[in-house]
């Protein structure tokens, strides 16, 4: 599962971040603080602490947290702030969440997903050798033209047809298995239906990526066969 962890005690700042993590393609848990996660077996990819430093607390986290690939802090607003060394933790700005995730390695499709698109595709088709031959060069050749016409659109700034193309590229991810660009794929939808090019623009920088790398696993199981 593409989890992600927030960690914080303002119950509005968890719903924003819990939203605002969600619409970049990632399942998300929140738990007021380290003293409360007593038992907690997940394996996050993503662990955001908010607020308070994750060394305020004198309780250790979870192995999985404490070790989940990308960790970070968004330090409060106007504080000094230094690299946590105790959690490994990166200080952000809270408007640098998202380059602060590309930066540290986030990109969609995760591994897992890429790995499980031929079982996937077997499991659409009954596992029809033949069949999923076609299903994946056509969804290959679609993930290439959608690609090139949603440039296109934003590079003309045509929002609206941007987001018809996300729409069709949210067919070939749900179809493909990959749940976390499904995700993302609705968020751009909504905000291309809002016309906030500034925006969209800004999620383009993980979601061309991904698009990108869908494409390339795509290609692999074609030339694979």
């Amino acid at each position: 599962m593409n989890l992600a962890l927030v960690i914080g005690s303002d119950p509005g700042r968890m719903r924003e971040l819990c939203a605002r993590l969600e619409n970049l393609g990632l399942v998300v848990e929140s738990c007021p603080d380290v003293a409360a996660m007593s038992g907690y077996s997940a394996t996050p990819r993503v662990v955001v602490w908010d607020g308070k430093s994750p060394q305020a607390s004198a309780a250790l986290p979870p192995a999985a947290v404490g070790e989940a690939p990308i960790r970070l802090w968004i330090a409060p607003s106007g504080s000094a702030i230094a690299d946590d060394e105790a959690y490994r933790a990166r200080p952000i700005a809270d408007s640098e969440l998202l380059p602060a995730l590309l930066s540290a390695g986030y990109c969609l499709p995760d591994d897992r997903e890429c790995a499980a698109i031929p079982a996937v595709l077997h499991g659409l088709v009954d596992g029809d050798a033949a069949v999923v031959a076609e299903l994946v060069d056509s969804l290959a050749d679609t993930g290439l033209n959608d690609l090139a016409g949603y440039r296109a659109c934003c590079a003309s700034r045509d929002w609206h047809g941007a987001g018809a193309l996300a729409h069709r590229i949210k067919g070939t991810a749900r179809l493909a298995g990959c749940a976390s660009l499904t995700r993302l794929c609705e968020h751009i939808e909504a905000v291309t239906r809002s016309g906030d090019g500034a925006e969209v623009e800004r999620l383009n920088t993980l979601f061309v990526p991904a698009l990108e790398r869908l494409c390339a696993e795509l290609h692999r199981l074609r030339q694979g066969r």
